[in-house]
This record gives structure tokens, C-alpha cells and sequence, in this order.
């Protein structure tokens, strides 16, 4: 993962290269990650505003297969345990559907 600040933005990149089989066809495909983060004071601490986005890539068929982005805000709760309120919005080219709406995610490290 690669990090780099820019004022008082943080750039966030990733690759991913997976195999993956299932109840579509199964598909070798990259997976580029970036984000944007921003951090704001509220509640008495540091929150980061993102905005993040993903494009997945299938190699075999040599076409994009779906992208994800999402928005949003991670809200400390405890030491190793933080709050994700978002919005997704994720289309696939292969299921030609679209999911899209708000989502809470609580996220916990080790």
C-alpha cells in the first residue's frame, strides 16, 4: 500500500492481483485501489472524510468487470475500533446491475 500526504489530504494506493472462482465465471483480475482522505475535527476527534474507488479488471476477458466507489466518513469508537458511514455504489458489467445506497461498516484491527 502506497501513502502519500498532500497538504492536509492523504492519497492511498493499492494492486491486487486475484483468482477468483464462484457462482460467475471464474476470472483472474486486478484490482486498483485509490483513495482520498481528509481529516475534520468532530466529536472531540479526528474523523477522515474519504472517497475511494475501484476498478476491477478481468484479465482473461480483457475488460473491466465492475468498478466500486464509495464516500464517506470513518468515525472513531474505541482504540482499535472504528465507524464507517458511507454510500456504495458498485456496477457490474458482467451482471449488467448496478447496487447503490448508504452502509454502516464497523471495522476492528488487531
Amino acid at each position: 500500500m502506497i501513502r502519500k500526504r498532500v497538504d492536509s489530504f492523504a492519497l492511498v494506493h493499492r494492486s491486487r492481483l486475484e483468482y477468483r472462482t464462484g457462482r460467475l465465471d471464474d476470472a483472474t483480475r486486478y484490482r486498483p485501489f485509490f483513495q482520498m482522505l481528509r481529516p475534520i475535527s468532530i466529536f472531540g476527534g479526528e474523523s477522515p472524510l474519504f472517497a475511494d474507488v475501484e476498478p476491477i479488471y478481468d484479465i482473461g476477458k480483457q475488460r473491466f468487470a465492475s468498478s466500486i466507489f464509495k464516500a464517506g466518513a470513518y468515525i472513531p469508537v474505541a482504540k482499535n475500533l472504528r465507524l464507517e458511514i458511507s454510500y456504495l455504489n458498485q456496477h457490474s458489467s458482467v451482471t449488467d446491475g448496478t447496487r447503490e445506497g448508504g452502509f454502516f461498516f464497523l471495522h476492528f484491527s488487531i
